[in-house]
């Protein structure tokens, strides 16, 4: 694909937007029938929308998390919109977006190594700094004549005394103070702090886990030569946070008092292109096993994983949207149907349909809603070399 010029920001609208308007409109059959399948299909104007409204809501500045959709194209079409920056997980996803995204970059992994830190640098991207270790590695590189600007990341658990549940990233306070000290004597500006209580945990620990920030920052401060100037309260919203815009006001208001001193971030991925993109795959064969009508698809958990619901301790599956041509076989009971993929493995099953009145025909195409985030990049496809599944935007 070729390159693209930068796009002027431009400011979020301060006009609300519908709800229907912040969920993809269903696919046609006339719409899927030209794809080839399995295939994701995206809409960037949702995604930018949802982007918007979400900003308007939380009445911050707001980070896209790259890792949540990393389609060249979808950033191509919708990077001009992300006006506060978007949060960059490897030196893959930086080389995607540089040339492409002309607003601010947050590099941010655990284990970022010299190569990875280096490019950074280059590029000019901001860093959110995870240990003592990393602060060491950074101090170390050469910046030339740029001031590379960090975020010291905090464990959520940590700085709660075990209020918010416990993970690996970022440090607590002491290890925090250590790290600014070592930036203190390098050309690199501590700028703030970043802390992330964990993916759909907002609507649980949205407030309080503000309130630990907040002391946390306090604690900070003294050993910033600067005045730390930014906080990113990280995300953890749900794909479904446009239901819950009570809460959201709520929440605004308490951020507002917390840190009227500082410039507030948060990053959403999910909150964003969850609703921005749907899964399609065809029935390529139909049997009867038991009491099961089992259709088999062209594409299952190589091209889409979070689908099958393994990770979890229920194994929840979606009932697909059908899209057919041909009428359905009659049916005088209710059937039960699975939906399974294209791999020998038993846990290939990606949907689920209980009380249908029909099963599927072959050719049927299957329409999996809420797939726009992680869902086309988080997969096993390497396993029997199953083919990737095709990505299309909606047109405009």
């Amino acid at each position: 694909m070729s390159e693209v010029l930068a796009v002027p920001v431009v400011p979020a609208s301060p006009v609300k937007i519908a709800h229907a308007a912040l969920r993809m409109q269903p696919v046609t059959l006339q719409e899927a029938a030209g794809l080839e399948t399995p295939a994701y299909l995206f809409d960037p104007a949702v995604v930018i929308r949802r982007f918007e409204a979400l900003r308007q809501a939380l009445g911050t500045r707001l980070v896209v998390s790259f890792k949540a959709n990393n389609l060249v194209d979808l950033v191509v079409r919708c990077g001009h919109s992300f006006v506060d920056g978007i949060e960059l997980a490897s030196i893959g996803e930086l080389g995607v977006v540089t040339g492409r995204i002309a607003q601010r970059r947050y590099v941010n992994n655990p284990s970022m190594d010299a190569a990875f830190m280096r490019a950074a640098l280059i590029s000019g991207c901001d860093f959110i700094i995870d240990s003592v270790a990393q602060a060491r590695a950074l101090a170390a590189q050469d910046a030339g004549a740029r001031s590379p600007r960090a975020l010291l990341r905090l464990n959520a658990a940590a700085i709660s005394n075990g209020a918010v549940g416990a993970d690996h990233f970022g440090m607590g306070e002491a290890q925090a103070v250590e790290a600014a000290a070592i930036l203190a004597d390098s050309a690199v500006q501590v700028t703030g702090v970043h802390c992330f209580a964990g993916s759909n945990t907002f609507l649980r620990y949205g407030v309080s886990h503000a309130g630990h920030v907040r002391r946390a920052l306090d604690h900070l401060q003294p050993a910033v030569a600067q005045p730390l100037e930014e906080v990113n309260l990280g995300g953890g919203l749900p794909m479904n946070w446009d239901d819950e815009l009570g809460q959201l006001e709520s929440y605004r208001k308490v951020i507002s008092e917390l840190f009227s001193d500082v410039s507030v971030l948060h990053e959403a991925g999910r909150a964003i292109f969850g609703h921005a993109g749907v899964f399609l795959t065809r029935v390529v064969a139909v049997k009867t096993l038991m009491d099961r009508h089992i259709a088999a698809c062209d594409g299952g958990m190589a091209q889409n994983f979070l689908l099958a619901s393994t990770e979890g301790i229920l194994r929840l599956h979606a009932a697909p949207l059908l899209l057919s041509s041909t009428p359905p076989a009659a049916s005088t009971h209710p059937v039960t149907i699975q939906y399974v993929g294209s791999s020998c493995n038993r846990q290939d099953v990606i949907g689920h349909a209980q009380d249908a009145c029909a099963a599927p025909n072959v050719g049927d195409i299957c329409v999996f809603e809420g797939c726009g985030a992680y869902n086309s990049s988080y997969t096993v496809r390497d396993f029997l070399m199953l083919p990737a599944a095709r990505s299309y935007l909606r047109a405009v």
